[in-house]
């Protein structure tokens, strides 16, 4: 008989001592069977032989509690983070508790501290890693108040937290962020190798080095790259993206991408350079755009869209004044000849220089003759530019010349005449008149230096 009221009846003394004998065997064997005892006391043991394991349990006045299967197998109940299924005798609100299906916790001082879930999802002072994004819920950590993660290493070696796709080589560690103790350097690194490094300045530890496709930067910022752009902002809402450069008073300058719906259609984006000379509003001073360039709040300088420099209509203009444009400038050399006076000429020496700064020409000129014949007419000399007359009685500029050895009677030795520029040439002049050469003069070793400016 494995189960027993442990009731001993009144009856002959043969039935009494088999009703006892069926007491003592019920407790030997701990009360076992598939159905629970017809009458139960506080603290008594049954195994229940009808639970697959078979399971002791022990009757606590008004349930049965379970303590352990019979195949070997401990369970506990779930129990909760205040009050764990599995306590320490000495403090009982530090253990381990079963938060819901395949979810256990590890709890101390009533709270839990650990989770691990059904998926092995780890949880560190959060019930539910799942939570959190999915991308990253492998493991969780919060707190009241800041988090973190510290990895301890000695001073010679590393501190790594790496980004495996494999088990060889760099699979291990395509990606990686590494503190090197013995040089004091943190390295972000993909593809296995170091992409990013920042390490304070030996010499000066205010002064931070970074990194990026170097590992050993000499700058504050140091950019190696294989010529691509180094450096780039962008701005997300259509409005403006800025560098700033400042100082310890946070005074300094701004160089902005600027997206400016004031302006006109062809400023709206653009550059602009900014300088802070009050320490409280700063000032533009500088801007390019597709077409031009601008010197603003001072020098007004314009770069047009067809070339040249715009100096802009500014104030202090002259009366009647039509162009602010420079749009031209070249020096070079000509060869200076006698557009009149002479006939047959030849030369020793023709040497020509000029200036031509938008619409103003300044020439220089050396003639050395070899021979030939005065013709009697107005003397006159080639330019290097036609000028901007169609009339030859209109001078546009003027000039100097000195004639050396003459032989012409309109002529005094060594004497400064006036180049009168008109429409296609350079005229002698003396006061008012335009001089001649003597008809039929011979023209050997003589000498013309001059030189002037006109306009074309």
């Amino acid at each position: 008989m494995s189960q027993n009221d442990f009731v001993i009846d009144n009856g002959t003394g043969f039935a009494v001592r088999e009703d006892i004998e069926d007491a003592f065997q019920a407790l030997a064997g701990f009360n076992s069977g598939s159905s629970e005892p017809s009458t139960k006391y506080t603290y008594m043991f049954w195994a229940d032989t009808g639970s697959s394991p078979a399971v002791m349990k022990i009757w606590s006045g008004s349930a049965w509690i379970e303590l352990f299967q019979l195949d070997g197998t401990i369970t506990l109940e779930d129990g909760t983070n205040s009050a764990p299924g599995l306590a320490f005798r000495s403090d009982l609100n530090t253990g381990l508790a079963r938060l819901g299906t395949d979810k256990i916790s590890l709890v101390t001082g009533g709270s839990n501290r650990l989770v691990i879930d059904a998926n092995g999802l780890i949880g560190m002072g959060v019930d539910d890693p799942t939570t959190f994004s999915a991308d990253a819920d492998n493991l969780v950590i919060s707190s009241g108040a800041a988090s973190g993660i510290t990895i301890k290493s000695s001073t010679s070696t590393t501190g790594n937290l790496f980004f495996a796709d494999g088990t060889s080589g760099d699979q291990r560690y395509r990606g990686y962020l590494v503190y090197n103790h013995n040089n004091d350097m943190l390295e972000l690194g993909s593809q296995g190798l170091i992409c990013i490094t920042a390490q304070r300045r030996v010499a000066d530890l205010d002064q931070v080095r970074v990194g990026i496709g170097h590992n050993a930067p000499n700058a504050p910022l140091h950019v190696k790259t294989e010529g691509e752009t180094m450096l780039k902002g962008e701005s997300t809402d259509f409005t403006n993206a800025y560098v700033q450069l400042v100082n310890t008073s946070s005074d300094g300058a701004f160089i902005g991408s600027e997206f400016l719906t004031s302006e006109g259609a062809g400023m709206k984006d653009n550059i602009s350079f900014y300088v802070d000379n009050s320490s409280a509003q700063a000032t533009r001073f500088m801007r390019l755009n597709s077409t031009h360039l601008e010197l603003l709040n001072g020098a007004n300088l314009k770069l047009p869209t067809n070339g040249g420099i715009d100096f802009g209509n500014a104030s202090g203009s002259a009366s009647g004044h039509v162009s602010a444009l420079l749009d031209d400038y070249e020096e070079g050399t000509y060869t200076p000849v006698f557009n009149g006076g002479t006939s047959g000429i030849s030369f020793t020496t023709q040497t020509g220089v000029y200036r031509k700064i938008g619409s103003l020409v300044e020439f220089n000129f050396y003639i050395q003759v070899n021979g030939g014949v005065s013709n009697g007419t107005h003397i006159k000399f080639n330019l290097p530019f036609t000028n901007s007359l169609t009339g030859a009685s209109t001078s546009v500029g003027h000039g100097i010349l000195t004639y050396l050895n003459p032989n012409d009677a309109n002529v005094t030795t060594d004497r400064p005449m006036a180049l009168f520029i008109q429409a296609q040439n350079a005229e002698v002049y003396s006061g008012s008149t335009a001089l001649s050469a003597t008809s039929g003069s011979a023209q050997s070793n003589k000498f013309f230096i001059g030189g002037g400016f006109f306009y074309v």
